[in-house]
């Protein structure tokens, strides 16, 4: 069943709207009409991190990690490009649920 809804006093079907959507990816900021799309833009990169044996944060450089606490360790592992949140799985990157992240236009 079709809606229609009401915009600068004309009626437009809903369909209308849904075409006129836009997704933007938050890494390279390209445009794409599917939602889906716009979430696999740009692909996971792989990212090697240090971890603070002492605290548990996790830096890029190792210099950093030592610094820290004095105790570095290497964790290899996967950043989400689009968020920054860190995996230790290559595939939970590609499952990321970054949804707040992507722009709708």
């Amino acid at each position: 069943m079709k809606q229609k809804t009401k915009l600068e006093d004309e009626e437009i079907e809903e369909d209308e709207l849904i075409e006129a959507t836009r997704y933007r990816c938050v890494h390279c900021d390209q445009l794409h009409e599917d939602e889906e799309d716009a979430k696999e833009c740009c692909p996971p990169e792989e990212v090697i991190l240090w971890e603070c044996g002492n605290c548990g944060e996790k830096y890029e450089d190792e210099s950093e990690a030592k610094e820290c606490c004095d105790n570095g360790e290497e964790v290899d592992g996967f950043k989400c490009p689009k968020c920054g949140e860190f995996f230790e799985d290559e595939e939970d990157v590609k499952n990321c649920k970054h949804e707040a992240l992507v722009d709708e236009l």
